[in-house]
Parts: structure tokens; sequence; C-alpha cells
């Protein structure tokens, strides 16, 4: 194994534990830019290892779902791209007690940014819509701006690879992109 396939098995492991908590269906990307369920003879392909190290390898694009119990991250999903609306939703989060040293801005590779937020186990579905929407709330956010991710019926797409339909690397930032 080669020193690039063995960083990239290690990060893959990493994202597993960060991100991952549906295994039964994820998303992937099409050249359009369009997510889609993987299925086969009618049946749904689920997550494999191989396929978030591919992501990593940027040769597929993935998108993860919040399994029915929860989800180990919340995701705001900022795509109207307004650095502003970023830190709106950081300061909310900080307002709640969240470190801006554990907030994770990436860009979602189209014309905004994901702000991530890990969890050391899994957090219920109800909990992350409160924090959601008490985000919302202290930053005077709506839905159309920030948009809750992954839900059950939701999917995100991961960082760390490439956007299929713009080229752009979705890497995480620490400052305006522009």
């Amino acid at each position: 194994m080669t020193m690039e396939e063995q960083k990239n098995k290690r990060l893959a492991a990493q994202m597993e534990r960060l991100y991952v908590s549906e295994w039964e269906r994820h998303l992937r990307m099409s050249t359009s830019g369009g997510f889609f369920v993987l299925k086969e003879n009618g049946a749904t392909v689920p997550l494999t290892r191989e396929a978030i190290r591919q992501h990593i390898a940027m040769t597929q694009t993935i998108g993860v779902y919040a399994s029915a119990a929860g989800s180990r991250f919340i995701c705001f999903d900022v795509d109207e791209g307004k650095w502003d609306t970023v830190q709106r939703v950081m300061m909310s989060l900080s307002e709640l007690g969240i470190s801006e040293e554990y907030q994770h801005v990436s860009l979602s590779g189209g014309k905004g940014f994901h702000v991530e937020v890990f969890f050391d186990a899994l957090i219920s579905m109800s909990y992350l819509r409160t924090i959601y929407n008490a985000v919302l709330r202290i930053g005077e956010l709506d839905s159309k701006q920030v948009e809750l991710r992954p839900t059950p019926g939701q999917g995100v797409k991961l960082p760390l690879s490439i956007h299929r339909k713009t080229g752009m690397v979705c890497w995480f930032v620490d400052r305006p992109f522009t």
C-alpha cells in the first residue's frame, strides 16, 4: 500500500467515525451535481468503507443520511453563500456554549458552506432539531437561509472530495472564501 493509500485509509476511518450513522443507504453525486441513492437490481446499495475511501480519493462523491435514531454530527447548510450567514450560525453556536474550536466550516462545492459540529455519541434527531431551531432563533435566521442536515430524509455531501458539477474541492476553511 502506498503512503497516499495509507493516509486515505486513516482519513476514511476518521470520516466513518465522525459522519456515518446510517449504513443502509447513501447518496452519490452525478456529474450534473445532482444526488441519487445508488441501487443495483432494485435494491439500495449500502454505504461501504470502500465508498468512503473512493470519496477521499476523489473518484466519487458521496453523502450520508442520519439514521432514524439520530446523527453523530449536525450540519448547518448555508446554500446562499454569504459569509455573514456563516458567522451568524457560528456566533449562535457560541452563545449555546459550543466553542468555535468545535465548529468546522467547509465549502459545499456549489455556492455555499457547511458549518458542522461533531459529537462523541449518536444524538437524537429531536435534540439536533432543538439545537438547529435555537441557532435560527439566536442568529435571526430562517430555514431558507440555513438548512438542517443530515436528517433521515435529507442527506448531506461529505467534505474533502470534488463537487462533480463545479469541479471544486470541498475543503475546510477558516476565513471568508472569495
